[in-house]
């Protein structure tokens, strides 16, 4: 099994909840029914294939507690990310060891990824949280596409399987930075103008890598054309690493996002004035609309998240 998918539930407090507990009562490691456990147990024996575990409703819960060993190891060097089920000392000890040893390397052949609600039954993401992350937002899709999906009695084609060599071979990636002086520019002037308005906010530069390697990866069509053009992928960018962070209230942000007129339009808005003026690097068709959307809610309801 490559793939598991876990619902997170709203009372985990730690990551014993998502991993398991040392029961020292009877010198026994217990996993926790979420078999995340044996799962990277088996993506740390097969390096050569690649896993995907996925966190349903990943914000029923508080992901910086829960979340928070595997948000520590996945930012070490490849060689020293251990997840650490209990101390080194007491494996001689414990019965299952062989089964359940102290410590389980994470690789980079297993990815992360989880699904998102925003509303009153969840928890807001930390800044902690969003570095690490790309923050897609989906939109809604329309109901008459339902209508078209394939006969239930359809054969349709298997995919072949995707292994590590595979997925590691489509990556690239240089070590300098390969964004251009305008794209820059342009994030130097948002990371200032962000920090006039919160000295906690701003383009770090593990953010400046992840939107690196995000435009040094964009995927090539079947004629080996690319998907998205560099301006489409540094739109998507803005909008997934830099304004996923601008949450607070009107008083703070209103002057940075903009106020919204009685013709509905977006005006005063430093994030659009700095756009527009490189408008060469992209249009931001994306992130004039999430700013627009930010706007909108500064005026409904006096705070953004």
């Amino acid at each position: 099994q490559q793939h598991l998918m876990v619902s997170v539930q709203p009372t985990w407090t730690d990551d014993s909840d998502l991993l398991g507990f040392l029961d020292l009562s009877h010198n026994v490691y217990r996993p926790a029914d979420t078999g995340v456990v044996d799962f990277l147990l088996t993506a740390e024996r097969n390096p050569d294939q690649l896993f995907l575990l996925t966190f349903d409703e990943m914000n029923l819960a508080r992901v910086e507690h829960y979340f928070a060993q595997f948000l520590s190891v996945l930012e070490l060097d490849l060689d020293k990310r251990y997840l650490r089920l209990y101390s080194d000392q007491a494996q001689g000890c414990i019965y299952n060891s062989c089964q359940y040893p102290s410590r389980i390397h994470i690789g980079r052949n297993v990815l992360f990824v989880g699904t998102v609600n925003i509303d009153e039954s969840t928890y807001r993401f930390s800044d902690k949280v969003l570095d690490r992350a790309q923050v897609i937002r989906l939109g809604t899709v329309p109901f008459h596409l339902l209508q078209m999906q394939p006969e239930v009695n359809a054969k349709l084609p298997t995919p072949p399987p995707v292994t590590f060599e595979l997925y590691r071979n489509w990556q690239r990636g240089e070590e300098r930075i390969q964004l251009t002086r305008e794209e820059l520019e342009f994030l130097h002037a948002v990371h200032e103008k962000l920090q006039g308005v919160n000295l906690q906010l701003g383009v770090g530069y593990r953010t400046l890598r992840q939107i690196d390697a995000y435009i040094q990866n964009i995927p090539c069509r079947v004629n080996g054309e690319p998907l998205l053009d560099r301006s489409q992928a540094f739109d998507r960018q803005v909008c997934q690493k830099v304004l996923t962070k601008l949450r607070g209230p009107r008083e703070q942000l209103e002057a940075l996002v903009g106020r919204v007129d009685r013709e509905g339009t977006v005006v005063d808005s430093v994030l659009l004035q700095l756009m527009d003026a490189y408008a060469k690097v992209s249009d931001f068709t994306l992130s004039r609309r999430e700013v627009a959307q930010k706007a909108k809610e500064l005026l409904y309801y006096g705070y953004t998240a």
